[in-house]
């Protein structure tokens, strides 16, 4: 009848079961540990790798701003180009108006006043 109440279980002292709670928690402390000093050189490894991505985004960034910049001068240049080129002739054309008689052009001023307006909009303005 003995068997017949063993439910596969014994009882254990105090002292057994604090020793061997402290046993399982240090045994816990231990692979947290030993998994914590496996991870941290990989994790230095990630830190450096991200360290040396950000210092070339913004080596890349820089370089993309100076470019950007000569480029803008270099069509401003370019721009101002333009406007010396085509505005005199219109310009030229506008100052006498109607009255000159080899050039039959009715309304001449206002629509080259206009073109001038449109081409300085254009290379004087935000690129």
């Amino acid at each position: 009848m003995a068997d017949f109440n063993d439910f596969g279980f014994s009882t254990v002292s105090a002292d057994e079961y604090e020793a061997q709670q402290t046993t399982q928690v240090d045994t816990a402390k231990e692979a947290v540990g030993v998994a914590t000093a496996s991870i941290t050189p990989e994790l230095e490894k990630i830190g450096s790798k991200i360290s040396s991505l950000t210092d070339s985004m913004r080596i890349l960034s820089d370089e993309m701003t100076d470019r950007k910049e000569e480029l803008n001068d270099k069509w401003g240049t370019r721009m101002n180009e333009v406007e010396a080129l085509i505005l005199p002739l219109l310009q030229n054309l506008a100052k006498d108006g109607d009255q000159r008689e080899w050039i039959r052009w009715p309304g001449r001023t206002d629509i080259l006043n206009a073109q001038i307006d449109k081409i300085k909009t254009v290379t004087r303005g935000e690129f």
